[in-house]
């Protein structure tokens, strides 16, 4: 499966997986990123064994634990597994409760593991369309790292309702002019063929925003004030380094792991600083 791949170990997981129970097995498969890859590929060798799995879904899965193993970059890993998951063929032999199980208490299985957990879900309609987008942001949400964190805070803390009134028809005429990103779930033109966040190709299948996120883009929008988005620049750019030196780390761990959001949060201060003085110093009548 990579480059450093051991036969040896992979020999001794087999023989010791052979006298588990199949419960530990799909413990191993479903949670593949926390084991040893010799260990993945043995608990699929012996499932393929006992008749649990076909060895063309063993071959599958195999080839998409290779990929989400790899260096490959985040987003790519994510379009290659939503256009075609091979878990999906693993987690269809679950029962409608141990789905059920899956979906309240994910615990700790891989994230493509548990985008075939909601879309089997929603193929039997055990769960929604809104919630099959939810369960899975929420999943999504939950494996970000420190930068896609800070980045996200930046949208919150910029995010706001102003009560600006949309009507029915202005909201379906809205949905008709973008697709949903299936890689970073951001809302992209109609007339775009790639996701300006991402770089992902628009799949076959498009899929257009719910009515809530096409209010808050038309709200983002109608409500767009250069000044007030420089102040709100500045106060999430003050926040972010104001919590990245609160966060608690010690002064070596600090410089080691956390200068890339100091940096994020200083350019965010002096962006929306920027932007402030040119619409109330420079050009304040345009």
């Amino acid at each position: 499966m990579t480059e450093d791949y051991n036969q040896d170990a992979f020999n001794t997981f087999v023989k010791r997986l052979k006298e588990q129970e199949n419960s530990e097995l799909d413990n191993v498969i479903t949670r593949y990123i926390s084991y040893q890859p010799e260990m993945v590929e043995a608990a699929l060798h012996v499932s393929v064994d006992r008749g649990l799995i076909s060895y063309e879904l063993k071959e599958k899965i195999l080839g998409q634990i290779k990929v989400n193993f790899s260096s490959k970059v985040k987003g790519v890993k994510q379009v290659i597994y939503e256009k075609n998951n091979a878990f999906t063929g693993y987690i269809e032999r679950y029962q409608d409760d141990a789905i059920y199980d899956l979906i309240e208490d994910p615990s700790d299985i891989v994230i493509d593991v548990y985008h075939a957990v909601l879309s089997v879900a929603k193929e039997r309609e055990l769960i929604s369309q809104a919630d099959f987008t939810r369960l899975y942001g929420d999943g999504l949400k939950a494996t970000r790292n420190e930068q896609e964190i800070v980045r996200d805070e930046i949208k919150e803390i910029i995010a706001g309702d102003d009560g600006v009134e949309i009507t029915d028809a202005e909201l379906e005429d809205e949905r008709e002019k973008y697709w949903k990103c299936p890689a970073c779930n951001e809302l992209v033109s109609i007339d775009l063929g790639v996701c300006w966040n991402c770089q992902a190709s628009i799949p076959d299948k498009i899929e257009h925003p719910e009515k809530e996120e096409v209010i808050k883009e038309i709200k983002a929008r109608k409500s767009f004030d250069p000044v007030k988005t420089g102040l709100s620049l500045t106060g999430a750019g003050a926040i972010i380094i104001l919590l990245t030196f609160a966060r608690g780390y010690s002064i070596s761990d600090f410089w080691h792991f956390r200068y890339l959001s100091l940096l994020l949060g200083a350019v965010s201060f002096l962006s929306g600083l920027g932007i402030i003085i040119y619409k109330k110093i420079i050009k304040p009548g345009d």
